[in-house]
């Protein structure tokens, strides 16, 4: 009996010991057949769009067992992030946004806290800048003070709580600095309906990262050239300088917002605009995702990022340099970034409520200042 003990024992020990290599996430076998949705809340023809489906095109041979991607366009950005939050962490659901996942969290429709997304990277350059088109001005500070012309800006504002956070943070500008902005509503964004509103002589301002930045000579060959388009402020993050893409060299002479806010103005914009926004082309997964599929991610968007034919690929496409964030940094400045912007997330709703009041509503403004 004691011999019959001992061999069950060791016979336990041995099967336990051999579990882990039984079931251990096989990423090859997993992916193999299988078809990922890529997802954004961009619409087509935009820069984030461009290079979503350049990674659709592309990625999958640096993936294991090669999956077949297919994309999915579904504005507004919140509610595609908002279903890709419901979705089943199995990795077949991945998204990519056109800045910081927080910056849609600050909308009242939003389901989601960012925190809790799994990050896999950032892809390209943080440069943010606000560009004027067919304006007289040489940057943001010949508008300061002036009546006219004015500064036409269309955005989703249908309520202070869902403003999108573009037009809200050039309200602040527009507030803080005395510029002569007027601002309408619009039920659809991004860069395909900027570019139309604009032509249409409906938009003159429009702001936006570096699919937008660097997107210009790619979508609209020789505007920023010929002055049509003018680079009016750098508002890169955390006071970074903008870098010049193919037409438009001297980024030394626009001045960064930084050096027209006061102190109380910077803390403000570093916590409201900057911390939800600073991001490029984050790719994120449901956060149900296995440790497993989020490293079999990262690791197929490091190798894609080490090769440099798929480097070439992003620049030659978007304009875009093709720098790049690994997930675990990305997780961690979006954790830093959320508590950065509740510390002043009560403050937010009523600047919200009185920059809605004072230019949508044209109410005389009662908080806009800095508290």
């Amino acid at each position: 009996m004691k011999r019959y003990t001992i061999f069950v024992t060791c016979f336990l020990f041995l099967l336990l010991g051999s579990l882990p290599a039984a079931i251990a996430f096989e990423a090859e076998e997993y992916f193999e057949g299988k078809t990922i949705r890529f997802v954004t809340g961009s619409k087509p023809g935009g820069g984030t769009d461009i290079l979503l489906r350049y990674f659709a095109s592309n990625w999958g041979k640096f993936f294991p067992g090669n999956p077949r991607f297919v994309v999915s366009n579904m504005p507004p950005h919140v509610s595609a992030l908002n279903w890709v939050w419901r979705k089943k962490g199995d990795g077949l659901t991945v998204f990519m946004h056109s800045t910081g996942v927080l910056r849609e969290q600050a909308l009242a429709q939003a389901e989601f806290k960012t925190g809790q997304f799994k990050y896999v990277g950032d892809i390209g350059d943080r440069s943010f800048v606000l560009t004027g088109y067919n304006l007289p001005y040489k940057d943001m500070r010949d508008a300061m003070g002036k009546n006219e012309p004015k500064l036409r800006y269309l955005d989703m504002i249908p309520s202070p709580a869902d403003m999108h956070p573009q037009a809200f943070q050039l309200m602040l500008l527009a507030d803080w600095l005395g510029l002569p902005a007027e601002f309408g509503v619009i039920a659809e964004r991004g860069t395909s309906v900027f570019l139309l509103e604009m032509e249409r002589g409906n938009m003159n301002v429009v702001m936006g990262g570096a699919g937008r930045w660097f997107g210009w000579p790619k979508l609209r060959p020789g505007w920023l050239a010929e002055r049509k388009l003018t680079p009016l402020l750098d508002m890169t993050f955390f006071g970074r300088k903008m870098l010049p893409n193919a037409e438009f060299k001297d980024v030394e002479k626009v001045p960064h917002v930084y050096t027209l806010l006061d102190k109380d103005q910077k803390e403000l914009w570093t916590a409201l605009i900057e911390a939800p926004q600073s991001m490029n082309k984050p790719l994120v997964l449901p956060p149900g995702t296995s440790s497993d599929i989020l490293n079999a991610y990262r690791k197929a968007l490091e190798d894609a990022m080490n090769d440099e034919q798929f480097r070439s690929g992003i620049k030659r496409v978007t304009g875009i340099p093709p720098t790049w964030v690994r997930g675990e940094e990305l997780a961690k400045e979006a954790a830093e970034s959320e508590r950065l912007w509740a510390k002043y997330r009560e403050q937010e709703k009523d600047l919200r409520a009185a920059m809605y009041d004072k230019y949508i509503r044209k109410l005389p403004p009662q908080v806009s200042r800095p508290q």
